[in-house]
């Protein structure tokens, strides 16, 4: 289990905190960018499908940049900030968060397995 140190926590950027907190320095290879232009390409489309299902959906386009941000408290004193992908209402089920994710089958298989 890798421990962040307390002054990585806070830091401006969220894909920066990730990337330190994974032993990740320096540029985005080719690979790694291609995995994540198929997610934003994707999360419209997922987006579509969740409307045409009969989902009101309440899009938070941009990632890092979306125009909405929760805020959420934290008990020992501070605040987590993020920008959800989403909400979505259909009947009772109402002001659902999400956050859309791409995953190959194989990826998604043993997630679903594992949990």
């Amino acid at each position: 289990m890798k421990v962040l140190r307390a002054s990585k926590i806070g830091f401006p950027c969220a894909r920066n905190l990730w990337y330190s907190a994974n032993g990740y320095e320096g540029e985005i290879n080719s690979r790694s960018q291609r995995i994540f232009d198929v997610g934003n390409y994707l999360e419209p489309l997922v987006v579509k499908w969740l409307r045409d299902d009969g989902w009101e959906v309440e899009y938070n386009q941009g990632s890092q940049n979306a125009p909405f941000e929760v805020v959420v408290p934290v008990v020992e004193g501070g605040e987590i900030h993020g920008h959800p992908d989403a909400f979505i209402s259909k009947g009772d089920k109402q002001n659902i968060l999400i956050d859309i994710k791409t995953m190959n089958d194989r990826a998604f298989n043993f997630w679903k397995r594992e949990g």
